[in-house]
């Protein structure tokens, strides 16, 4: 054959050698690479109960919970390898850390990298974590983290006292225990970040149910704080995150500005992810035009509430389906539904939306009720009357026996005084009949109506999980009114005008919506099932008509 021939078949043999060399390299690289990946453990502890001068906590077990989801979602942090504590002891904290060591020397040995997450959210002292009756100093916390065998140590502290809107942490200003925890605790290999600094209180808020702190960590670790939209959270994006929105949200309170603080000593390890969004379940991407607070609910729990300025954002959360409610300055809010597939990315397109019934925190997924305290309620129905001795008297005269149901109508105002009891005064219409005796040449006919104002105390509540239907039940009393007239033929009637007790109540489901939540103005159905007596009209032989009886009404609801 010719020498090029040659030539060509040797210079392809050494392409497909390189090119199986090269491939075999590639997946000797992934393999070493997937060994040697950094595993993640965590410890996050929440403790609500108060030691000594302090009150128990409302919120401090629910933000650890909300940490240790957003870990085990976008952290990579398995449910293995995450320890949950909730109101511990100081030796569970501490054995907690022990147990660890084994799993963290084997790592240390086939050397994989490893990081440790511990999460503290309770009650604290300047140089001491309260646990209940108990304290765990952090020279003790510190030397226990210090000697387990992981590679990094991240500790986040937020440590809240009860309080009333804004609760603030700590016992006093001069022994501030965020600064003593980074004092305390820095150290070669450890990022501390504090909720505040030395001269501040942390606080936490009952609208967002947590501390403000924890809030915005969670939703900067879920995607919320990934600026560079790398689908990495680091230690400095969740810190930048969480420090400017808990800034902002504390601006206003009364305890004044709170400022996170954030220590590290990572020499050597470069700028530190703590989550990843984008290998999430899956994924929703925020439009870059879309602004303002949104609340991201599944079921009745509120994984995330983002503040979201210009700029595409991308969460990493389960799969499943949630419901969204977008609120911003000027705007009437918005409930939005997503549905999330495992393993997609979703782009949140904002076109199953709808005005919201709520407008004051997506935590309680309900208006606070001073928003609508005025309510008006017209309804028609049906009432079955009552058998009594007032009507067997009138058959035994030779009157028309009176049976089946008639017509009723119904009007009511309401007062809410909370969120659960409101006052009702109601007009509503008991009964009416037109009975006849025929004689052999005259017709006698005998009418009665009766109606009632009665005054009544209700509680209502959500029911089906939704903030739009509420159940309500009701008891009262007040005064009835009979007229009555009895008439020969072609003569004028004898009329005459009684009243009487009037005592009942109801049970009911209400629906609302709003039409203007820029005017607090709602419209709806209601219906209710009542039981009442009124005892009004008395015959000369002593019966006296119960007027009351069973009814049930359908009708519209209004509120302002």
């Amino acid at each position: 054959m010719p020498q090029p021939f040659f030539a060509l078949r040797a210079l392809a043999f050494a392409l497909a050698l390189s090119a199986s060399f090269a491939t075999l390299l590639l997946a000797t690289a992934a393999t070493a690479a997937a060994d040697t990946a950094v595993r993640s453990y965590a410890i996050v502890v929440g403790s609500n109960p108060g030691g000594p001068g302090q009150s128990p906590l409302r919120y401090a077990e629910a933000d650890a919970r909300a940490v240790a989801d957003a870990l085990r979602d976008v952290g990579g942090v398995p449910e293995s390898r995450l320890v949950r504590l909730t109101s511990p002891s100081v030796s569970s904290v501490l054995e907690s850390l022990d147990a660890l060591e084994a799993s963290l020397a084997e790592d240390q040995r086939q050397g994989r990298p490893t990081r440790l997450f511990f999460y503290y959210s309770g009650h604290a002292r300047s140089r001491a974590l309260n646990l209940g009756p108990h304290e765990l100093a952090l020279d003790v916390l510190r030397a226990r983290i210090e000697s387990l065998p992981a590679t990094l140590k991240l500790v986040v502290l937020d440590a809240c006292q009860s309080g009333a809107f804004s609760r603030t942490k700590g016992i006093s200003k001069a022994a501030d225990f965020s600064v003593n925890s980074v004092d305390q605790l820095r150290a070669s290999g450890i990022a501390i970040m504090a909720s505040s600094t030395a001269t501040e209180l942390s606080q936490e808020s009952e609208r967002l149910r947590g501390s403000y702190f924890t809030h915005h960590l969670v939703a900067a670790l879920r995607g919320a704080g990934d600026k560079n939209g790398d689908g990495r959270v680091s230690i400095d994006e969740a810190y930048r995150y969480a420090y400017g929105r808990t800034l902002v949200a504390t601006a206003r309170t009364s305890v004044g500005r709170q400022h996170v603080t954030l220590e590290t000593e990572l020499r050597g390890h470069g700028d530190v992810a703590l989550t990843f969004p984008g290998q999430a379940e899956a994924t929703l991407t925020l439009p870059a035009d879309l602004t303002g607070d949104l609340v991201l609910r599944r079921g009745k729990t509120v994984t995330a509430e983002v503040h979201k300025a210009p700029g595409a954002v991308t969460l990493g959360l389960p799969a499943g389906r949630y419901d969204i409610l977008i609120t911003a300055p000027g705007a009437q809010p918005r409930d939005c539904v997503a549905v999330l597939a495992p393993g997609q990315a979703t782009d949140f397109a904002g076109t199953t939306c709808r005005f919201a019934d709520v407008d004051d925190g997506a935590t309680k997924g309900r208006r606070h009720w001073a928003a609508s305290r005025l309510s008006f309620e017209f309804a028609l129905g049906v009432g079955w009357s009552m058998n009594d001795g007032y009507l067997d008297t009138l058959e035994t005269f030779g009157y028309d026996p009176v049976e089946g149901a008639s017509a009723r109508a119904r009007f009511a105002v309401g007062y809410r005084l909370s969120e659960v009891f409101s006052v009702v005064g109601a007009y509503t219409t008991l009964d009416r009949v037109d009975v006849a005796r025929r004689g052999d040449t005259v017709t006698t006919r005998f009418d009665w109506s009766t109606s009632g104002l009665a005054i009544a105390l209700r509680a209502q509540a959500p029911v089906f999980g939704s903030p739009s239907f509420s159940a309500f039940a009701e008891a009262g009393g007040g005064l009835a009114r009979a007229s009555s007239n009895l008439a020969d033929e072609g003569m004028v009637g004898d009329l005459e005008t009684y009243y009487g007790p009037l005592i009942g109540g109801a049970v009911g489901l209400q629906y609302e919506w709003a039409v203007s939540r820029m005017h607090d103005f709602d419209i709806g159905f209601t219906s209710r099932l009542g039981l009442w007596s009124a005892r009004t009209l008395e015959n000369r032989l002593g019966d006296v008509r119960d007027s009351g009886g069973l009814q049930t009404f359908f009708g519209l609801y209004f509120s302002l």
